[in-house]
């Protein structure tokens, strides 16, 4: 195997998206992504080689406007290995639903520090890669968890 992947690589690599512009099905590094591509981006820089197909899946270049998420968690769990939410730490991944939508979970973020929570993601109503706390109270919440591949 190559060099283990680090979780402060992960972290430090999504922060160089900060401020990326969110542009709906964008994955492209420091010009535009959208939730989905922003996971595919840090993945595929700190060496994930699952990152690569992810980014390459045709599923991934097809999703419209409304939210589909068996089609977001079946890709999630084709790339990613899918762990409980109060276990994810820094450089793991929340798949979150909305209090006022609390099934339909559509939204993808890294976790940047465990306690208190925070999460780096690239975010529509900011119009940017941001990265903010993620309370008990806030209005996402995560209903899955995913860490990528090779990540100890």
């Amino acid at each position: 195997g190559g060099a283990v992947m680090k979780r402060a690589d992960i972290v430090a690599r999504a922060r160089r998206e900060m401020g990326t512009p969110w542009q709906h099905q964008a994955r492209c590094p420091g010009v535009a992504v959208d939730c989905h591509g922003f996971l595919g981006v840090v993945g595929k820089d700190c060496g994930v080689a699952e990152a690569e197909a992810w980014l390459a899946d045709d599923e991934l270049m097809r999703y419209g406007r409304v939210a589909r998420p068996e089609k977001s968690l079946a890709l999630a769990r084709r790339y990613l290995d899918e762990i409980p939410p109060k276990e994810a730490i820094e450089g793991d991944i929340l798949f979150l639903a909305h209090r006022k939508h609390p099934r339909l979970p559509s939204h993808f973020a890294i976790v940047t520090k465990a306690e208190p929570r925070t999460i780096i993601h690239a975010h529509e109503p900011n119009g940017e890669v941001v990265e903010n706390n993620l309370p008990e109270t806030a209005p996402w919440f995560p209903v899955h968890a995913f860490r990528f591949r090779g990540v100890e």
